[in-house]
């Protein structure tokens, strides 16, 4: 899958776009009914707090699986742009090594061309130079056909050179694409597991109700099962739809030109478990090695001018290109 990077402009027009907004009320939709089939579950299978617990548990170490990923990821990934650095010197080395093949090479033809010139002014002159000359240009011929192989070696060489660090630098970019993955699922599971416990901790202080209808314990497992199916279809249909990074409840966006931050959609509203109140589809952004360990919001005002070319200035440029032209028409009727 193809992560796309985006401006504030570009991700405004995606968040705004009825098809992002129709696939997230359905997300929202999905994920209620996946939280009340867990709810069931919970209930039928013992003590809700307990289970509830273990759960947070589960995510834990989900968190920690994906954070060795990360490590694992992010070594790999330092190691291929190591080899993409030394291919791409050696590239240019080759790339100098063809230029400087096609230099001499256009040097030989001219230098051919001139001894031509020079051969039939001798010929048609008969002097006594024109056997010298043509020597001299059977030569020239003779080199600038080897020159002529000499640069159909080196380019041939250059450009398979060109083409394995670009299929080097692929493998970088992939890399870093499923290092933010990794670090991201990190982070939100980690997330998770601490709203769990949260729920668990509140569950054995009696603040939340868990007097609710129940199943048998075979169909409320089978209803999460199918909630889960649909929930999470409906996630992996939107990492391509949309060309982003999500995992559940946030969809992540790189900015585009910065290699540094990523642009941060919650799908939830969470007041507590982060260090700014996160309100549904506003815009946030993070850090890429913080992943959610930290977290800016980014003001409306401040997303709709954070590109440099603003069209409100393009819109005003235009409008005093158009008025000079009038003013200029007047003048000269």
């Amino acid at each position: 899958m193809e992560v796309q990077p985006r401006s504030s402009r570009e991700l405004r027009v995606l968040i705004d776009s009825s098809d992002f907004v129709d696939w997230s009320q359905r997300h929202a939709e999905l994920r209620q009914a996946v939280s009340k089939r867990r709810r069931e579950e919970l209930l039928e299978s013992g003590d809700p707090a307990v289970e509830k617990k273990i759960r947070a548990g589960e995510l834990e170490e989900q968190a920690a699986k994906y954070y060795a990923e990360y490590a694992a990821v992010e070594n790999e990934s330092l190691e291929k742009l190591s080899a993409y650095e030394s291919q791409r010197m050696r590239a240019t080395q080759y790339w100098m090594v063809w230029h400087a093949a096609e230099k001499r090479l256009e040097d030989a033809r001219a230098e051919v061309s001139e001894l031509t010139a020079q051969a039939e002014a001798a010929k048609k002159s008969k002097s006594a130079d024109a056997l010298k000359i043509h020597e001299r240009l059977r030569e020239s011929e003779k080199q600038r056909d080897q020159l002529a192989t000499i640069a159909t070696r080196t380019k041939t060489e250059s450009d398979r050179q060109y083409a394995l660090r670009l299929s080097l630098w692929e493998k970088v970019e992939d890399s870093w694409h499923q290092s933010l993955r990794s670090n991201l699922a990190r982070s939100e599971y980690a997330y998770q597991a601490r709203r769990c416990r949260a729920e668990a901790e509140a569950l054995f202080a009696g603040a939340l109700d868990d007097n609710e209808s129940r199943s048998s314990d075979q169909d409320a497992t089978v209803a999460v099962q199918e909630a889960e199916r649909q929930y999470f279809e409906h996630i992996d249909a939107a990492r391509e739809r949309f060309s982003c990074v999500l995992i559940e409840e946030f969809v992540y966006v790189p900015i585009a030109d910065d290699s540094k931050w990523v642009w941060r959609v919650p799908l939830v509203d969470e007041a507590d478990q982060f260090n700014v109140q996160l309100r549904r589809l506003q815009v946030y952004q993070i850090e890429r090695g913080r992943a959610l360990d930290y977290i800016e919001p980014v003001a409306m005002a401040e997303l709709e001018t954070m590109d440099d070319e603003d069209p409100r200035l393009e819109m005003f440029f235009s409008a005093q290109s158009v008025a000079k032209r009038d003013r200029t028409q007047d003048e000269a009727i």
